[in-house]
């Protein structure tokens, strides 16, 4: 790792980094949505600053949700990242060069890793990367909004969603790879855009800007195929449609439409260099042009059971707030039987009956271990059985509970009988709020985008076709298949995130009426 000194100076040069962005910001954003992102930024760093004090010194605040080293409950996972970037950062540039694909989160680990060898292994990293990733995400929002005068009321609700909504937020304020994914699908989104553009201009030297994007596209797909590999097949699932309405948007339609088609093939490689470890073999060989066994595994493909497997996996995996069935659900036991899940074993090595004295406990430490290591076995295998039978029975019966999660503050969805949840550490009020304001940024997306295409002010461009539909592509597996409302509460963010995107992706083309399009001296 870089000495004390260097790091210093890295630190530095990385704060004097985020005051330039700062100040691009100031200068090309209108007044009130600077003042958005400004209000975002200061958040973060004042939050999260004050939460990894609270937790590294062991104050007296909050110190059951407390995890020490600057980590608090909500971030176990951002714990194991820290630490796993750490062992390969302790061991310099090639180990992180070479962490391998088989790793959570292979490429975060790496980013996290390089900032740690950089300026220091100490969870506070966490908060200058989550920083620098919120305002590469607003400098590309400002961007998009640029193109049309009319997406100024948009962009300022993306940034306040983005900015201050609960759970955008909460995942900001700790090492977790939420504003990293945030910051890479929004950049691979303006690229989209920025292609869809390329062609519908009349520029003649088409090519070598076309590779550069090809290049982008290839390392953003890679990006967040690392992190969440299913995002980035939902995209892959959706480039034929973009390439068609890309085809019918262009002048070079065949051009456009077999170029558009590459990205698709680009696209696949990456996902699959990324997320082989990761992608089930089925999917995978829709992701191979050829291959040995590819029609073997597309034969094989079935998506309706593989996503009744990934529900059963949710459904057998013990949760303190596992989605259950409500009243109205049918589910193998009624939602009227007791729900609360069996308490954890105590942590005495065996009853009195197994083990009688002192002494007997001293002269057998391996047979206590067994007997303590059965006794949890059993009470895991007793809380699996317990959630598992108050899961809804029906497909119909999922989907309800599963939009109820999603779209339903817990205490409207529970007094209505279409889920039960428990536990949430008293955090439910947080959880009821951004489900609000979800609820309110689906209700803004849809009437703003009525009004411009009932007006014809705007239209549909192909990169809103991409969003748009690879949002479904998200939200229906999602919905169906997440049986506990932690990971929903964490993963719908990838839904609010594409709605905000939905109407900064309307128009088809920059005016050039604008004075930043403005021939030279002409202002």
């Amino acid at each position: 790792m870089l000495a004390p000194a260097l790091q210093t100076i890295a630190l530095l040069l990385a704060c004097f980094g985020v005051w330039k962005l700062c100040r691009h910001l100031h200068a090309s954003a209108p007044r009130l949505t600077f003042l958005i992102i400004a209000g975002g930024f200061l958040f973060r760093v004042f939050a999260g600053s004050a939460l990894f004090w609270i937790s590294y010194l062991g104050l007296p605040l909050g110190r059951r949700l407390q995890t020490g080293r600057g980590f608090w409950f909500f971030a176990f996972d951002g714990m194991g990242y820290f630490d796993l970037a750490s062992t390969f950062a302790s061991k310099g540039l090639r180990a992180i060069a070479a962490v391998p694909s088989s790793s959570p989160s292979p490429f975060y680990v790496q980013i996290l890793a390089l900032f740690e060898y950089t300026f220091g292994t100490v969870a506070s990293i966490g908060i200058l990367l989550n920083v620098i990733c919120y305002l590469i995400t607003a400098a590309v929002l400002v961007w998009l909004s640029r193109r049309d005068p009319r997406l100024t009321t948009p962009v300022n609700v993306a940034l306040l969603v983005l900015s201050f909504a609960p759970g955008c937020a909460l995942w900001s304020l700790q090492p977790l790879k939420d504003s990293f994914f945030v910051c890479v699908l929004t950049l691979f989104v303006a690229v989209c855009v920025a292609w869809q553009e390329l062609w519908a201009g009349e520029a003649r030297r088409i090519w070598p800007r076309a590779l550069a994007l090809a290049a982008a596209t290839f390392a953003l797909v890679y990006a967040i195929s690392s992190v969440r590999w299913y995002t980035a097949f939902a995209m892959w699932v959706t480039l034929p449609l973009f390439a068609i309405a890309i085809a019918r948007f262009s002048r070079r339609r065949a051009a456009a439409f077999f170029a558009t088609a590459g990205l698709m093939v680009i696209a696949g490689q990456a996902i699959l260099i990324a997320s082989s470890d990761y992608v089930p073999r089925p999917l995978a060989a829709l992701l191979r042009p050829a291959g040995p066994g590819r029609q073997r595994e597309l034969a094989r493909l079935d998506l309706i059971k593989w996503l009744d497997s990934v529900r059963r996996g949710y459904d057998l995996t013990p949760g303190g707030t596992a989605i259950t069935a409500g009243t109205l659900v049918p589910a193998k036991t009624p939602p009227s039987a007791p729900t609360q899940v069996a308490a954890a074993a105590p942590p005495n090595p065996a009853p009195a009956s197994a083990l009688s004295s002192t002494s007997e406990r001293a002269a057998k430490p391996a047979e206590a271990k067994t007997v303590y290591e059965e006794l949890v076995a059993a009470d895991r295998a007793r809380q699996t059985e317990q959630q598992s039978a108050r899961m809804p029975v029906t497909r119909g019966g999922r989907i309800i509970t599963g939009i109820a999660a999603t779209f339903l503050p817990r205490a409207l969805a529970q007094s209505l009988g279409l889920i039960n949840v428990e536990g949430g550490r008293g955090f439910w009020l947080v959880a009821d709020a951004d489900t609000i304001v979800l609820d309110a940024l689906v209700i803004f997306v849809i009437v703003f985008c009525i009004r411009q295409l009932r007006a014809k002010r705007m239209r549909v461009a192909p990169a809103m076709v991409l969003v748009f539909v690879s949002m479904l592509a998200i939200a229906g597996p999602m919905i169906y298949t997440v049986s506990n409302f932690g990971t929903l509460f964490r993963l719908r963010q990838i839904i609010a995130l594409q709605l905000c995107l939905i109407p900064l992706v309307m128009s088809a083309t920059p005016r050039r009426e604008h004075a930043f399009d403005a021939p030279e001296g002409a202002l």
